[in-house]
C-alpha cells in the first residue's frame, strides 16, 4: 500500500490571537454590566461595607483622642432647637427632645426648605437643612475646660495684643455671633454653703469672695426678701456669675421639678430686680443677697423667660452652683489687671486667648488652693466637619495618611444635588486670601 501524507505543513499554536483576546474581554464585560444589573444591592453593600469601615476608623480615632483629655471633657452635650425671631436665628436648649428626633421643629405652619438649601419655618429662615437638622440638634457643650494654661505669644500677632493663655476647644469650630449667652467663659465653683440668719450666718465680719451661702424661706431676716430662698455672695461689687439650680415649679397642671441656668450682672450703682445689696444692720453692707424666685422669671442663658415667680415653690439647696463669669473683650482691646477677661480668636478654630494673668491665679478650695478654671459652654457649628489632629516633626517634611480616604472639593456635589461651597468658615487660603475652605490645617498648640 503506499504511504499517503499531507503536503500541508503542520502549523504549532502557541497562543490566542489579538481578536481573541478582545472577543473575551468583551464577553467578560458584558457578563459584568449583567451581574451589575442583576446584583446591585450586592454591590451597594461592598461599598457601604467599605464606608463603615471608614467610619469605624474615624470613630476610633475620635474615641482616642476624648480619652486622652478625658480631664477637660464637658460636663454633658445637650439638645436644641433652633427658633427664628427678628433678631436673627435664637439656639436654645431642648431637654425634652428624643434622640430620634433629628428633624427641626415644624411650627404652627408646617417646614419647608428653599431652593438655597435653607429651613424654612412659618416662612422664616431658620438655617441650611444640614446645620439645623441630624446630630447638628445635639450640639450645646456645657461646661468644657482645664485649668488656663501659661501663657505664651502668639505668631504673627499684633504687637502688644499677642500675648495670652491660648485655649483650643475640643469640638471646634464653634457657632458664635457675638451675643450674649452664645459663647460664655466661666471660673471655678464657689463653696457652697448653709446659711441661717437668725443664728447670724453669713457671718458680717466674715466675707470671703469664693464662697456663697443659701438662706432657705424659713432662715430668712426681715429685711432681705423676707419669706423667700435666697442666696448670699460677698462682696458687693460689680460682678458677673453663672447660676445654677433645681427648683419646683407648679406649672398649672402640676409640680415638677426644672433647672435653669441664669447669667447674671450686679451692679452696686444699679441693682436688679432681683437682688439688692443687704441692708439688715447686723449685716454689713457688702453682701449681695438673691431672691431665687424672682430670679427664674429673669432671662436664662438663652435669653428665654420661661417661669412666673409667683409659681416657684422650692430649690434643692444642694444645686445651687455659682461660678464667676469671664469678661469677652474685643480682640483689639489690651487685657487689663483682672484675669476674669478673654478674648475669641477664632470660632473657625474655637481658639480663644485669656488673660495671662489667669495663669498664675489660684483660688481657694476646700483641699487648699487651686488653679484657676476656665469653663466654657458653646455650640458646635457642624458635627459633619471631619478633625484628624497628628503631631508632625519640627524639622523636614512628613507624609500623613487622613483617616478617611477622601476629602470633598469645593467642586463636588452636596447630598441634596446642590454644589459644594467649601466648609462655611472663613479661613485664609495659601494666597492670606480669606474664604470658605475645603480643608483646614493649623497647630493647635500655638494658633
Amino acid at each position: 500500500m503506499p504511504l499517503l501524507k499531507s503536503t500541508q505543513p503542520i502549523r504549532h499554536r502557541k497562543g490566542s490571537s489579538l481578536i481573541e483576546l478582545l472577543v473575551v474581554i468583551v464577553i467578560f464585560l458584558i457578563g459584568v454590566l449583567a451581574m451589575v444589573q442583576i446584583f446591585p444591592l450586592g454591590l451597594n453593600v461592598i461599598q457601604r461595607t467599605r464606608a463603615i469601615t471608614q467610619a469605624e476608623n474615624l470613630a476610633r480615632a475620635e474615641l482616642e483622642r476624648i480619652q486622652g483629655q478625658s480631664g477637660y471633657l464637658p460636663e454633658m452635650i445637650v439638645p436644641v432647637t433652633y427658633n427664628y425671631t427678628v433678631g436673627g436665628v435664637v439656639i436654645t436648649v431642648n431637654p425634652n427632645r428624643l434622640t430620634t428626633n433629628l428633624m427641626p421643629d415644624q411650627g404652627l405652619a408646617g417646614g419647608d426648605i428653599d431652593a438655597n438649601g435653607n429651613v424654612l419655618i412659618n416662612g422664616n429662615p431658620i438655617g441650611n437643612w444640614a446645620l439645623v437638622s441630624g446630630s447638628n440638634l445635639y450640639n450645646r457643650v456645657i461646661g468644657e475646660g482645664q485649668p488656663v494654661p501659661g501663657p505664651r505669644r502668639l505668631n504673627n500677632g499684633v504687637p502688644g495684643l499677642d500675648f495670652g493663655s491660648l485655649m483650643t476647644l475640643r469640638f471646634a469650630p464653634i457657632y458664635d455671633d457675638g451675643s450674649a449667652g452664645v459663647f460664655t467663659v466661666y471660673g471655678n465653683d464657689y463653696q457652697r454653703n448653709w446659711g441661717d440668719r437668725s443664728r447670724g450666718f453669713p457671718s458680717p465680719g466674715r466675707t470671703r469672695d469664693y464662697e456663697f451661702y443659701f438662706v432657705d424661706a424659713n432662715n430668712t431676716d426681715d429685711e432681705n426678701f423676707v419669706g423667700e430662698d435666697q442666696i448670699w455672695i460677698a462682696p458687693a461689687q460689680r460682678v458677673s456669675y453663672r447660676v445654677t439650680f433645681s427648683f419646683n415649679y407648679d406649672d398649672g397642671v402640676q409640680t415638677g421639678q426644672y433647672e435653669v441656668i441664669i447669667p447674671i450682672t450686679l451692679d452696686p450703682l444699679a441693682p436688679p430686680p432681683f437682688a439688692r445689696i443687704g441692708t439688715d444692720e447686723s449685716t454689713a453692707t457688702n453682701y449681695w443677697v438673691i431672691s431665687l424666685p424672682q430670679l427664674v422669671g429673669q432671662p436664662d442663658i438663652n435669653g428665654n423667660t420661661n417661669y412666673v415667680p409667683a409659681n416657684y415653690r422650692d430649690t434643692d439647696w444642694w444645686s445651687v452652683r455659682v461660678q464667676r463669669q469671664f469678661e469677652r473683650l474685643n480682640v483689639a482691646t489690651p487685657f487689663s489687671g483682672d484675669p476674669y477677661q478673654f478674648k475669641v480668636l477664632s470660632p473657625s478654630t474655637g481658639q480663644i486667648l485669656i488673660n495671662p494673668q489667669a495663669a498664675s491665679t489660684t483660688v481657694p478650695s476646700r483641699a487648699g488652693r487651686a488653679p484657676l478654671f476656665a469653663r466654657t459652654d458653646y455650640t458646635v457649628y457642624d458635627w459633619r466637619l471631619i478633625r484628624d489632629e497628628f503631631r508632625v516633626p519640627t524639622q523636614g517634611s512628613v507624609a500623613r495618611k487622613l483617616v478617611i480616604n477622601g476629602i470633598m472639593p469645593r467642586s463636588g456635589t452636596e447630598p441634596d444635588g446642590r454644589n459644594f461651597s467649601g466648609l462655611g468658615l472663613s479661613t485664609p487660603d495659601v494666597t492670606g486670601a480669606a474664604g470658605s475652605q475645603d480643608f483646614i490645617l493649623f497647630d493647635v498648640e500655638t494658633g
